[in-house]
Order: C-alpha cells, then structure tokens, then sequence
C-alpha cells in the first residue's frame, strides 16, 4: 500500500519504489538464506521486514557487513539493540513489555507460573518478567519451556498444576499454541488468571479458553492516518488486519525510509546517520524516534483483556 501511494504521487525525488519480497519463515536459517539473495543477487540497500527476533538476529551480521539498513516492525527481542549499526526497529522493546507485565501481575498475584516457547522472541521476554516480577517480590512457582513443534502441553499443565500458582504467565512465540496451552488447562481444571503478550489477535479473543485473558501488547492504529489506512488494508485485502500495529509500523517504515531518502539520498550510510537524528516522526502507530541503538523511543505497550469474544484496551 505504501508502495503505490509513494510512486502514484511521483516516487522519491521522481524515482520508483521497488519491493523485492522474501520468506523468512520466522527462522535464523531462512533469514539468512533471504537476507543473502536479497543483498548478492538483488542488491538491495534496505530492508523493511517484519521479521521474528531469531529471523533478524540469524541475518543481522550480514546486514551489517554490507552496509545493508534495515528497518524492522515486530522483532521485540533486547538482543536486538545491540545488533547492528545499521539495525532499527520501530517495534518496542521487549525489556519494556516484560517490566511492564511483571508490575501488572504483582499488584494482584504472589505466585506464577511460565510457560514459554523455546524461541529468541519468547526466551528473552521471560527473562525480564521473571527478573522483574521476582525483585517485585513475586515467586516463579515454575518455569517450563517447550519445543517449537509441541502441540501435546498436558505434561507441562500437569507439572504446573501441581505447584498450585495463583497465575499463569502463557508465553509462546504465536498465538496457536497459546491457545492450545490454555485450552489444555481449562481441561486439566486449571482456572487460573492467564497473562500473555502480544497475542491479542482474532484466533485469541474467539477462543473460549482465553476469555478474562489479560494482554500486554503494542497499541494499534493512531489517529487519522491509522484510520485511514485501516480502511484502505481492508478494502485492498477484504479482511481486518490481525495484528493492526504490525501492519502500521511496516507502513510507516516504508514512509520513514522515503522521507530519509529524499532528503539525504539513497546511501545507507547517510539514511543510517538521517535515522539516528530524525526527529519525532508521526505515523499510523504513533509520534516516535530511534534512540543511540536504533530503537524505538515514544510508543508504549497497553494493557488489554479478552472480553465477549474481543481484546478490549484496560489501561
């Protein structure tokens, strides 16, 4: 979408956008064999990516070498500020969003349990919750960790009921096995208060399992630009985006780009140095800018709760 309004309105500086598009399939592996096509065969100067934490952090070094920017809109990992020069995101930061999880369950809770995936992603927002919620004064009754290709939780439900929590932090990388975890819990009899993060989108909400679900997550669309361009995904897809902050960072990544190529030309170097000093720029998700690691300053996680089949902002 991005694409076409930039070049129906002239381009930048009368030259046309060109996406060139790649399968990462949210694995290091992937990435790189992507990222390295997409640098040695196409020659790319930018990528604008919606990769996972392990994807971006399997191609990141190659990225960097070549001098190669990327600008990404969902890797949330903490390894991923210390990347790369040439590494940005406009995603937020999972230190923010596991400090922020662990204070929202301290006011109500004692005792958790952690179930996560044994992904970059999912690993490294754990950490920080258990950190956080422990220096709160909280107790981490257990901490289970499963396999990527686990569909079979009733061991790990089993486990976790016996130390009897009074909440259950469900931690996968995607939402189908946060709904599989918690459909098997609702089975073993465990009614416990389930707490998750990001996973606020259609196939959590509808899911009876995850009905009083609270959710941290990245905001959604903001403003009149995000309105705008809710209605224009869904008359170009016929669908609601999934994950509408997702689609919006990607957006306004392309955007971003632009404004700093038309300013300051088509070098990475130069787009790299134009970043870090860019003030705050105003988008679909929000007014934001990048910090001395490339990451994103001005956007805020939100609080929301599955409620009568929907995810409802509570705080």
């Amino acid at each position: 979408i991005a694409q076409d309004e930039i070049n129906n309105s002239g381009g930048i500086n009368g030259r046309q956008i060109k996406i060139i598009q790649e399968d990462g399939k949210c694995q290091a592996k992937d990435g790189l064999s992507a990222a390295q096509k997409l640098i040695t065969v196409d020659q790319v100067k930018f990528m604008v990516t919606s990769s996972c934490s392990g994807e971006l952090l399997g191609y990141s070094n190659i990225a960097e070498q070549n001098k190669v920017l990327v600008l990404n809109s969902l890797a949330s990992s903490p390894k991923i500020t210390t990347a790369g020069d040439y590494i940005f995101r406009n995603d937020p930061n999972d230190n923010d969003g596991g400090k922020q999880l662990a204070d929202l369950v301290t006011k109500k809770y004692k005792k958790v349990a952690v179930i996560t995936e044994n992904t970059e992603f999912s690993q490294g927002i754990k950490q920080v919750f258990v950190d956080t919620f422990t220096r709160n004064g909280g107790i981490v009754v257990s901490d289970e960790v499963y396999a990527p290709e686990s569909t079979d939780f009733r061991s790990i439900v089993l486990k976790i009921k016996d130390t009897n929590p009074d909440a259950v932090f469900l931690n996968p990388q995607a939402p189908a096995n946060g709904v599989r975890l918690a459909n098997q819990m609702r089975q073993q009899g465990m009614n416990q208060q389930l707490y998750l993060v990001y996973m606020s989108g259609p196939e959590v909400a509808k899911d009876g399992a995850m009905q009083g679900a609270y959710i941290m997550d990245a905001p959604g669309f903001i403003g009149g630009s995000g309105q705008k361009l809710l209605e224009k995904f869904k008359s170009v897809t016929n669908r609601e985006p999934g994950y509408p902050y997702f689609v919006g960072a990607t957006y306004d990544a392309v955007y971003i780009l632009a404004q700093a190529i038309k300013t300051v030309g088509d070098d990475p170097t130069k787009v790299k140095e134009y970043l870090y000093k860019m003030p705050d720029y105003t988008g679909t998700v929000g007014t934001y800018h990048f910090d001395q690691n490339g990451d994103l300053v001005g956007v805020n996680y939100v609080v929301r709760q599955v409620v009568n089949q929907k995810t409802v902002e509570v705080q």
